[in-house]
């Protein structure tokens, strides 16, 4: 039986110390990330392995750990390995509205996996492999004296190869600043998402207020709906980002059922 062989690129984000000294009932870790750049073929991580060295010679295939369930990654995903944090404690850490509404996270568990700021690297290799030097991706990205909580973010033009050394910059490459920590990092995010996704539909005195993300650049349509399976949504709003978060009152539905959506203009 052949083995699939997916086009990955690596992230990694370095807590370090900061690990041990998180904010009361707040949950820290060290976390890499999993892209696959396949445009239609979805890829089963049971059997994948990982292995990170720090500096001494490259992780062996022998120690290293591998992921016993059933997870597929599908085309242009991206997958969290976070070590020792539930997929809950990873989602809280960083505000869930910060993150894919369907990300998916890992958690792993071992020593020497920690990551380390400097020379450390991470090699991958799927069920297939028998000896290091059959792995399917590896990279070692790490710049000295980087700043502790600040993780490394891939070019988004350089998919599938190359050293992933750019620091992550919030309201970059979809990079925001974690909700607890001040950690800064993309979990899920290679680039800028595009969808305006709602965050929040709340009622005040004179309508209902929606707020959505709107990091694009772009006109946000706001539009109503009635009846939603007639699908006759009524343009309610066009509106320029004003910022990462966007809101507009409709003071129009003051009663009755109604259903909202957010479309970006022109679509990406």
């Amino acid at each position: 039986m052949g083995v699939v062989h997916v086009s990955v690129a690596a992230r990694a984000c370095v807590i370090g110390k900061r690990t041990t000294n998180s904010l009361p009932g707040v949950k820290r870790n060290d976390w890499w990330e999993l892209t696959s750049f396949e445009t239609n073929l979805s890829v089963d991580l049971f059997g994948y392995r990982f292995n990170v060295s720090h500096g001494n010679g490259s992780p062996g295939i022998d120690t290293a750990w591998t992921n016993l369930n059933h997870v597929i990654i599908r085309p242009r995903e991206s997958v969290i390995f976070v070590k020792n944090l539930s997929g809950s404690e990873f989602k809280d850490w960083w505000g869930a509205t910060n993150l894919p509404v369907d990300l998916q996270v890992i958690t792993y568990q071992g020593g020497g996996l920690g990551l380390n700021p400097t020379n450390d690297a991470v090699t991958v290799w799927n069920p297939g492999a028998t000896a290091n030097e059959d792995e399917f991706y590896a990279t070692d990205w790490f710049q000295p004296n980087a700043p502790p909580g600040v993780s490394f973010a891939c070019d988004p033009a350089v998919t599938g190869i190359g050293y992933c050394s750019r620091l992550s910059v919030a309201g970059v490459d979809g990079a925001v600043t974690s909700r607890f920590g001040g950690d800064v990092g993309s979990p899920g995010y290679i680039h800028a998402p595009t969808e305006p996704r709602v965050f929040a539909i709340n009622r005040e005195p004179t309508g209902w207020r929606l707020t959505w993300r709107s990091v694009v650049t772009g006109s946000y349509v706001v539009q109503r709906s009635d009846d939603f399976s007639a699908g006759g949504w009524q343009d309610l709003k066009t509106l320029s980002a004003d910022g990462p978060t966007t809101s507009f009152l409709d003071s129009s539905a003051n009663a009755g059922q109604g259903f909202y959506r957010v479309i970006l203009w022109p679509r990406p």
